[in-house]
């Protein structure tokens, strides 16, 4: 199997099956590293059976974290076991980030960075944003002003 023919049932079955994680090791480790979301042992059950879940970022997150992937390639297990619309994905700044990071654009084929200036501009707002909240919760200013 490969990334790109994967579903997240088809994912999280393989890091639960022979020789693979338990439940409970499985879970201990899918944590979301944005939030501190933890899904249920039911819920992970509730994916590796192919049941319907609620799919949501944290959620996308804790498994990737789980399974040790990234979370773009879960996200893009996930809309492919749930939507299943095909999808093509740009990284957009390739030059601009460590290579464990991508910074892309996931749509149908045909649609790219480069047609598609408005999610650019909404993709960098995005991340100046994610930047400055990741520095105001790690300043020990950020501490010293919450508890003023």
């Amino acid at each position: 199997m490969t990334v790109e023919r994967e579903t997240l049932t088809d994912l999280v079955s393989a890091a639960l099956g022979p020789g693979g994680l338990t439940f409970q090791a499985f879970q201990a480790r899918a944590v979301d590293p944005d939030s501190g979301y933890r899904p249920s042992t039911g819920l992970i059950q509730k994916i590796r059976d192919g049941s319907l879940v609620k799919i949501n970022p944290s959620l996308v997150r804790a498994i990737a974290a789980g399974l040790g992937r990234s979370s773009r390639e879960v996200g893009i297990a996930a809309h492919r076991q749930y939507i299943g619309t095909p999808l093509e994905t740009s990284d957009i700044y390739p030059d601009q980030h460590p290579p464990e990071v991508n910074i892309g654009v996931t749509g149908v084929p045909g649609i790219d960075a480069a047609n598609t200036p408005l999610t650019l501009e909404v993709l960098e707002k995005y991340l100046a944003l994610r930047e400055q909240r990741l520095a105001e919760r790690d300043s020990p200013e950020g501490d010293d002003a919450a508890e003023a």
